[in-house]
């Protein structure tokens, strides 16, 4: 073979093998494509992110701030005559009261007012005593059904007067509501040679009964009223003026004595010079707050029967988280509730809680002790 044919058949491979490479090409990638699969390579998809649910609603007690089942929103609360004679020592169902009062009946003796609005669910009450004007004033100021046994001839007369909703178990009824009867006489104690009128009870299930058998209102007439201008959560007072004793000589009959407990910021109650026990739960009476209002307190001429004047404007104490300071109560009417000050005019901020309130005689404001 000469060398031109060898040459020839040397192009003509190297024409076929032109051919055959550009029969398979890659097709080309542009830049905006490679970045999308490299991006597709490493990215995966995020989870749609989980809706957050609603909070749930808060509703709160407007006797004490707390938060409280929504079925206690707007409903009028009852306010109950509590015994506090030492024979009628110890009561039962002090530990239910959202407030409680402590205000001078006759001869030194204390009577105490219990305002109570899950009052269904509180058990037995007692042993009940009768009315007195400013205990009915006290009830018209939370818009309260007034449960009594009895009353001094004022005493109905402020009833009658106002038209204030009560149950009472001495007059007018009801005694029995459908076989259930309202108020009754404690067996063990007229065993036990207790005087009558220290032996009543009654209960919150049956107050119901009754209360539902007059057809009395059973919500409040303002539903946005609170007892107190509550502050959200305990705030300290921060008056560097220390209260985890406090001691209100009333009478020579009864002096009311507190003391603080920081380990759950409450003040356990004292009087005859033992701890204050609710017979219900066998705990001593305690709560978070402790106000001391001092109000004229003088006797009707020729009469045991006192004349408390509280409606007007006093003095008072404002006693939370072991420190205290002095504030000033108002009142405009007899069915008008309270506000509270301090003393420089500004509204008083009370703590959450459960709260006790003394009113006392103004002649016993240099001799309360607060330390």
């Amino acid at each position: 073979m000469n060398l031109l044919r060898i040459v020839s058949l040397l192009l003509v491979l190297v024409m076929l093998s032109a051919i055959a490479s550009c029969g398979k090409s890659e097709p080309e990638t542009t830049e905006t494509e490679t970045e999308t699969l490299t991006e597709a390579t490493v990215t995966t998809e995020e989870p749609e992110p989980e809706p957050e649910p609603e909070p749930e609603p808060v509703f709160y007690n407007f006797l004490t701030g707390l938060p409280c089942d929504e079925s206690l929103v707007g409903k009028r609360p009852i306010a109950i005559m509590i015994n506090n004679h030492k024979a009628s020592i110890p009561q039962s169902g002090l530990s239910k009261c959202e407030i409680i009062y402590e205000v001078e009946a006759e001869g030194g003796i204390l009577r105490m007012l219990g305002v109570i609005l899950d009052y269904e669910n509180a058990g037995i009450l007692g042993s009940n005593r009768s009315a007195r004007p400013y205990y009915v004033e006290l009830a018209m100021a939370y818009d309260a059904i007034f449960v009594h046994a009895g009353g001094s001839d004022m005493g109905y007369e402020w009833i009658r007067k106002y038209g204030v909703n009560d149950i009472d178990g001495v007059r007018n009824g009801p005694f029995n509501v459908n076989g259930t009867q309202i108020y009754w006489r404690d067996k063990d104690r007229l065993n036990r040679g207790i005087p009558l009128e220290h032996t009543m009870f009654t209960s919150g299930e049956n107050l119901a009964l009754a209360i539902g058998s007059r057809g009395y209102r059973t919500t409040l007439n303002d539903p946005e009223f609170t007892a107190f201008r509550f502050n959200k959560e305990f705030t300290k007072l921060a008056t560097g003026q220390s209260a985890v004793s406090i001691t209100i000589p009333h009478s020579t009959y009864n002096v009311s004595e507190f003391s603080y407990n920081i380990n759950d910021n409450k003040y356990y109650h004292s009087q005859y010079g033992a701890a204050h026990i609710d017979a219900q739960d066998g705990q001593q009476v305690a709560t978070e707050n402790v106000f001391i209002l001092y109000a004229n307190s003088n006797p009707y001429p020729g009469q045991a029967y006192r004349k408390i004047d509280i409606v007007g404007e006093g003095k008072g104490y404002y006693c939370s988280g072991g420190e205290y300071k002095s504030i000033v109560w108002r009142r405009e009417s007899a069915t008008g509730s309270f506000s509270y000050f301090n003393e420089d005019g500004t509204p008083l901020d009370v703590n959450p809680g459960r709260s006790y309130i003394a009113i006392a005689n103004k002649n016993i404001y240099n001799s309360t002790v607060i330390k």
